[in-house]
């Protein structure tokens, strides 16, 4: 099938064809229209399925196994499901996603309705780019419409209810989040665009002609796309700059006090308009920007380039939204002297130490301790257990569940301190810290209105919790994890990562020890906060690794002998040969990944060894490549050495007999090689770099089962765990491979030092001991 988006207009005719090829009745196939209709799905059997379950559930009709299995079992429907649903089709991943629109209730099926009525129906002269955009543009719109019912109090039946919920003045931050999304929401209701076609430019368009008048050019591609990067930046404060000048100089020279980078943008410095309105006292006159030459772009958007051109300088330092809102320690320290109502008094250290977003802590719902797929609440509402005085919540990314399917990995536990356990316990409701955000600001409004500085409010408390942790803390992951979310950047190192619960409860008793409160003893905690894990359940244990290399020399050790015993005069044991091979490559192969982290062996895989450093190109992905050089262990170069060493050997034997010998080895596969016959006689042999799936094989028939319990990357999990206790992150993400802007040690802003080879060597050889690996003497065979 295309990887490409797919539009009404090619997934409704493609399935109309199918439907019609088949055995069908006309109602049947009307009805099977109407499904595919409603939410777009691919063109397979499961996600036909779902489509049908979903369809019938939103139009309140009775379930019919028949009519859904002759559906779902049409021929030419493909048998897979499709793995990519979010990027192809985007209707019916909406409808599928229980983050997004598949939720119980009456307002969620409207939403569904009425996003289905939007994008459902065939659209003339549409674009694949410009559907899939504007799709998600209007589902996260009413997303966020059914998470904030709390706030705006408007139930959701048309758009009309939509419009009013999002106008609702409660609503305005998150108008603010949503930006784009929320544009487009509004030209789509509002005819001023349709639906999967691009936005009409007006900015040459004149209201009637000029007589003599040269006709506007109209803008290139680029120049449209730099105008909507420009009208998408958030306005600065302010349009004026502050030039510090002597009193006594003219206004002539202000080109020589313009900044080289503003100048060679094509602006100026002027005189205000209403200089004259100046005041005597003031020191500096305010110069303001105007273009030198004038632009391509309309008035509205060359004034919010100029708004934004003085920050733009390099030597000016653009702050991000959410250091704007980050308090001063000491309106922290104000904050926590107030004398609050008990609700806002817990609300301030929760937020202050966790760092949760306000509105996902505001749903803190009583429940007794049951971290269950089976459970009624939403994944994304933290639980609080009165008798055991617990709060828990579940890590919306990073780390994935246990190869068994039990989650436990994924909850953060917390023992709550006594005052915070009483004051939940004062709210007489099912979510007692529902309505103590209103509270808390009013308070706070209160008492800073006329301080200076920014007003603390429950959001920018918030934002200042990273701060607040971050001293405490040896890194940055145990912060993050306690915020239950590490965004975008950081949620794929985390997914490798696993540390105590019982750090994570001595981090968060810190923090609440520093905000003044005082925590219970340890002795008194409960178990549930203090044992076990919480991060990645993926990682290979220590004993399964021993008994892995135990068993794997054990089985080299029997293959050996029969080659031991070989004579020259007698037959060579080919099958004996083969399989000392393979297992002495399946041997240095899990040595490898175990010391190196490495991922496992793709078609992408790329690797140079030089001494005893190592180049990888191991990520198995076509959207980006990432390649680092990592440290080789001695042990690990012996190993290697060894094999090849035997396999050098090994194929001058082979070709000594009489066998034909053929080395399909590249130059940039420096791992292990695997040798196998080419026919069933054996006559001849081909040497090629090892394969991941020819080692779990090798490995089962080694064990004794038929399949491993565990994941192809099991290895990558527990080096980075192990040596996440060990190293600085940035260095422990340049060993790893996890590339980004600071993590790589070959990046000009690399934050990786240079001389932390040795302190990342000595932990490796650390985890390599502790697995029982040892280099295999392969000289002891007589023919060597």
């Amino acid at each position: 099938m295309s990887k490409s988006p797919q539009l009404p207009a090619w997934t409704i005719p493609r399935c109309e064809e199918i439907l019609t090829a088949s055995s069908l009745s006309d109602s049947e196939r009307a009805f099977g229209l109407a499904v595919i209709g409603y939410s777009l799905p691919a063109p397979t059997q499961p996600d036909i399925a779902k489509a049908y379950d979903r369809y019938v559930a939103d139009h309140d009709l009775e379930p019919d196994t028949d009519a859904r299995n002759k559906l779902v079992m049409t021929p030419n429907w493909h048998l897979s499901p499709c793995t990519t649903v979010g990027s192809q089709y985007p209707l019916s991943y909406a409808m599928e996603q229980p983050h997004l629109l598949n939720r119980a209730g009456e307002e969620a099926k409207c939403a569904r309705t009425l996003l289905s009525r939007m994008f459902g129906c065939v659209i003339p002269h549409a674009q694949p780019s410009i559907y899939t955009a504007q799709t998600r543009h209007v589902r996260d719109v009413l997303v966020s419409v059914l998470e904030n019912k709390d706030l705006h109090g408007i139930s959701l039946h048309d758009w009309d209810s939509a419009c009013r919920a999002l106008g609702s003045p409660s609503m305005a931050a998150e108008r603010q989040r949503l930006g784009r999304q929320y544009q487009t929401f509004y030209a789509l209701l509002e005819k001023t665009r349709r639906p999967g076609q691009a936005e009409r430019d007006t900015s040459s368009v004149r209201r009637g002609p000029r007589e003599g008048a040269t006709p506007s050019p109209a803008l290139t591609h680029h120049q449209r796309h730099r105008r909507d990067q420009i009208a998408d930046a958030l306005p600065s404060p302010t349009t004026r700059q502050q030039v510090p000048t002597n009193s006594d100089t003219d206004w002539q020279p202000m080109a020589n006090a313009m900044p080289s980078e503003l100048a060679a943008q094509g602006y100026r410095l002027t005189r205000p308009s209403n200089a004259h309105r100046a005041s005597p006292d003031d020191e500096a006159p305010v110069l303001m920007l105007e273009r030198a030459r004038p632009s391509l772009l309309t008035p509205s958007d060359d004034r919010r380039a100029a708004r934004r051109v003085a920050s733009m300088a390099a030597t000016d330092a653009l702050v991000t939204q959410e250091d704007v809102q980050r308090l001063t320690p000491w309106q922290v320290h104000q904050v926590l002297a107030l004398t609050l109502p008990p609700l806002a008094h817990a609300l301030v250290r929760l937020l202050l130490v966790t760092g949760m977003r306000v509105k996902r802590l505001i749903t803190l719902t009583r429940h007794p301790y049951a971290p269950s797929d089976s459970d009624e609440l939403d994944a994304d509402t933290p639980r609080w257990d009165p008798e055991r005085g617990l709060l828990y919540y579940r890590l919306l990314d990073g780390p994935s569940q246990h190869p068994d399917g039990s989650q436990d990995n994924c909850w953060v536990i917390l023992t709550l301190p006594p005052s915070l356990q009483q004051a939940l316990l004062s709210a007489d409701q099912e979510r007692p810290l529902n309505g103590s955000v209103t509270v808390l600001n009013r308070h706070l409004r209160k008492h800073f209105h006329a301080l200076p500085g920014i007003s603390p409010t429950a959001n920018r408390l918030r934002a200042t919790a990273w701060l607040h942790m971050r001293s405490l803390s040896q890194n940055n992951h145990l912060v993050l994890t306690l915020q239950g979310q590490y965004g975008a950047l950081d949620a794929a190192p985390a997914a490798y990562r696993a540390v105590p619960r019982q750090r994570l409860q001595a981090l968060f008793d810190a923090g609440m020890q520093r905000c003044g409160v005082p925590v219970s003893p340890s002795e008194d905690q409960q178990p549930l906060s203090t044992q076990g894990w919480v991060g990645s359940g993926r990682g290979l244990s220590e004993s399964t690794a021993q008994q892995w290399f135990t068993a794997l020399r054990d089985a080299l050790q029997a293959s050996a002998t029969p080659i031991q015993q070989w004579l020259r005069v007698d037959p060579l044991p080919v099958e004996a040969l083969v399989t000392y091979l393979q297992v002495s490559a399946a041997h240095t192969y899990l040595g490898w990944m175990v010391s190196t982290g490495a991922r496992p062996v793709s078609a992408n895989t790329q690797t140079h060894i030089t001494g005893t450093t190592g180049w990888l190109r191991d990520k198995a992905s076509s959207r980006g490549l990432e390649s680092r050089v990592t440290p080789l262990l001695p042990a690990i170069v012996e190993q290697l050495s060894a094999h090849q060493q035997l396999l050098k050997t090994a194929m001058t034997l082979l070709t000594d007999q009489g066998y034909r010998v053929e080395d399909q080895r590249q130059v940039d596969q420096h791992w292990p090689a695997w040798l196998i016959p080419t026919s069933k006689r054996r006559t001849g042999f081909r040497v090629r770099a090892l394969h991941h799936g020819d080692f779990r094989a090798l490995l089962c028939d080694v064990l004794g089962v038929d399949e491993l319990t565990v994941s192809d990357n099991a290895t990558r999990h527990s080096f980075t765990t192990a040596l996440h206790e060990h190293l600085d992150e940035a260095l422990l993400d340049a060993l790893v491979g996890h590339a980004r802007i600071g993590r790589d040690r070959c990046h000009p802003r690399s934050l990786a030092p240079i001389t932390g080879w040795q302190q990342g060597t000595m932990a490796m050889e650390q985890r390599l001991s502790a697995v029982n690996f040892r280099p295999l003497k392969m000289e002891v065979l007589r023919w060597l």
